[in-house]
């Protein structure tokens, strides 16, 4: 129900209730809803840069594990954020590298040396130097394809850990050189109000079960709130204006 996180996010679960559910985030759009939807939320809102990704994708998988523990009565909805630009792979750092000293351009990445102080223009990530020519179709997928993997590592010992029914889906997709109606223009990224089955149409994969949970609702816990000029700037190293 969104083709960006923030209007799945709104749509899905902004005129809810949902106390019989727990939500543990790496993407802090979810800011965007009152305090009351949840039973409890555990945010986890890293460092984008590529250790800072992989330390926030270990920090999800432990808290889900321990709230599972401590709320077996509870739904669990975690939100990890790969695949998702800027690319955490050491080919995605090469690319970002190459890029930023051939052509001057800095990437807004968090990591000085993909970067320069002589720089006109300032990428955010690869996605935005396709959009520019700087590398191909093929080599976009390859680093999405990456970051695609990598995540369902983290995923796959997830499920080793949780009890009853799991299901894997997706906030929105992602355009890699898709056409965009009505002009059908090719674009990458995705954007807010996008019609287009490649931002529209995610996975509903249903992981095995031989029994369901059995599912309470209790009153909200509270959750420790975040500063909103952290949120702020987390948004905007993802790319959101």
């Amino acid at each position: 129900m969104g083709s960006a996180s923030r209007e799945f996010i709104l749509n899905n679960f902004g005129d809810k209730q949902l106390h019989d559910t727990i939500y543990v985030t790496a993407n802090s759009h979810f800011e965007q809803l009152d305090d009351d939807v949840f039973f409890y939320v555990e945010r986890v809102y890293g460092d984008v840069t590529v250790d800072g990704r992989q330390e926030t994708n270990r920090r999800l998988l432990e808290a889900t594990v321990e709230l599972h523990q401590t709320y077996p009565n509870k739904r669990i909805i975690t939100h990890f954020m790969q695949p998702h630009a800027p690319y955490i792979s050491e080919r995605a750092a090469e690319l970002r590298e190459q890029i930023a000293s051939e052509s001057k351009f800095s990437f807004s990445l968090d990591d000085g040396s993909q970067s320069h102080s002589d720089s006109l223009l300032e990428f955010h990530s690869l996605l935005t130097a396709r959009r520019f020519g700087f590398l191909s179709d093929r080599v976009l997928r390859e680093v999405y394809q990456y970051d695609f993997e990598h995540i369902l590592g983290y995923v796959e010992s997830l499920i080793d850990e949780l009890d009853g029914k799991t299901v894997l889906t997706a906030d929105h997709g992602e355009l890699l050189g898709e056409r965009l109606p009505p002009l059908y223009l090719r674009d990458w990224g995705h954007g807010y109000n996008l019609f287009s089955k490649p931002v529209r149409t995610v996975p509903w994969f249903v992981v095995d079960h031989e029994e369901r949970r059995d599912i309470q609702t209790d009153k909200p816990l509270q959750s420790e709130g975040v500063r909103e000029e952290d949120v702020r700037k987390h948004l905007e190293l993802l790319g959101y204006k």
